[in-house]
């Protein structure tokens, strides 16, 4: 089952004018002691496929783990994708989307807008129920003239829900057995286009302008107004640009400005944000901060694009631990119960590459456990703590 609401605002100048177009319904949250279960999958920077060759050898190879995870019994519930879904600078037409994810993901996909009739497995294009969640990337309004806002054409047109009112953010409840038991909150960490200092490929630099900091500054007053309403047993934000990074993309300002592990964040449950998503770096990472140690981030920039390197240099001041892995493309398959959600990423040929589990407890806290793996930085032993 899955409950979807979308949100768009109007900010002008530094005042919050109006927030439209959002559902305000609270779900249920159901029982602690219950058995239900779910399971998505989460993949950044994978829309190559145009460009042939190994690119889209290792897009399709990361498609095919992702839909032999569908096909098991435990099945998936959704997709989350973590942006630059179409790379070609090129061409931005519904045909582009379709061979940048459509051939891969098409049957995920309810109010699906391409031509396909089935994607590359034989399976129908099309779901009854939207099953696949975007967020854009740089790339996916990029042109060969640059960023453009024109350039969100076809993003919009293939992922009609995927956007409210030329506001490219929305939320959304994942469902099992009457409980809500995932709350997502899908952001847009690009610029606009009208913003001259976009600095880290749609991020603003220091010297960002208000437009850029005026949306920054709105989906943060949004996710205040929005997070209080939900009664989800985890809250999950995802996005394209990280605020933190190990990798050769560095983190994003404007998203670190969100301050996405404050406990001022809190669901109905009185709850805050248990895990931070994005992608833009093409590596996978986890990264614990010293003063929010038990809200791991992760980079999941692997879906497809050649893989980038780690670097230390570009790690966030107050890291605690960050692991880096750069080897090979891969995808996140996330299982959530009432009481533990579980991150793991695989690479292109299946194998476990690390794994997070968050424990809720009694008293509503996190506990943290994770695979044993080298910090990146110093090659310490990784402990699940950022102290």
């Amino acid at each position: 089952m899955i409950r979807k609401l979308r949100g768009g605002l109007l900010v002008a100048m530094v005042t919050l004018v109006e927030l439209s177009g959002l559902l305000a319904a609270r779900a249920q949250a159901g029982s602690s002691t219950s058995t239900a279960t779910l399971r998505f999958a989460v993949l950044g920077d994978y829309g190559v496929a145009y460009l042939g060759g190994n690119d889209k050898d290792h897009e399709q190879a990361v498609a095919e783990l992702i839909q032999t995870w569908a096909k098991d019994s435990a099945g998936l519930a959704g997709v989350i994708t973590l942006g630059d879904n179409n790379y070609d600078d090129n061409d931005k037409s519904i045909k582009s989307f379709d061979i940048a994810a459509g051939q891969f993901y098409c049957n995920f996909m309810a109010n699906y807008q391409g031509t396909l009739s089935t994607n590359g497995w034989k399976q129908t294009c099309g779901s009854s129920t939207q099953e696949f969640f975007p967020v854009p990337g740089n790339h996916d309004y990029k042109t060969t003239t640059g960023a453009s806002d024109s350039g969100y054409a076809g993003y919009d047109a293939y992922f009609p829900g995927a956007h409210t009112g030329g506001y490219r953010f929305y939320d959304f409840g994942l469902s099992a057995g009457g409980t809500e038991l995932v709350h997502f909150f899908a952001l847009n960490s690009n610029c606009p286009a009208t913003d001259a200092s976009q600095g880290n490929h749609g991020c603003p630099d220091s010297s960002g302008d208000l437009d850029c900091l005026l949306q920054y500054a709105g989906q943060q007053a949004w996710l205040n107004w929005r997070l209080p309403q939900t009664s989800a047993v985890w809250n999950l934000p995802y996005f394209h640009h990280p605020p933190y990074s190990i990798g050769s993309e560095g983190g994003c300002q404007g998203t670190a400005d969100w301050k996405l592990g404050s406990t001022s964040y809190k669901n109905a449950n009185g709850t805050h944000f248990d895990a931070v998503l994005a992608g833009h770096s093409h590596t996978y990472q986890r990264i614990l901060l010293t003063n929010a140690p038990n809200l791991p981030f992760f980079v999941n920039g692997a879906g497809g694009k050649s893989m980038a390197s780690c670097q230390c240099s570009n790690g966030p001041t107050g890291m605690g631990s960050g692991y880096c892995y750069d080897n090979h493309q891969g995808a996140m398959l996330v299982t959530a119960t009432a009481t533990t959600l579980t991150l793991e990423f695989y690479n292109l040929n299946g194998t476990l590459e690390d794994s997070v589990t968050i424990t809720r407890n009694t008293d509503g806290s996190n506990t943290l456990s994770c695979a044993t793996k080298l910090d990146a930085c110093s090659g310490a032993t990784l402990s699940c703590s950022s102290s």
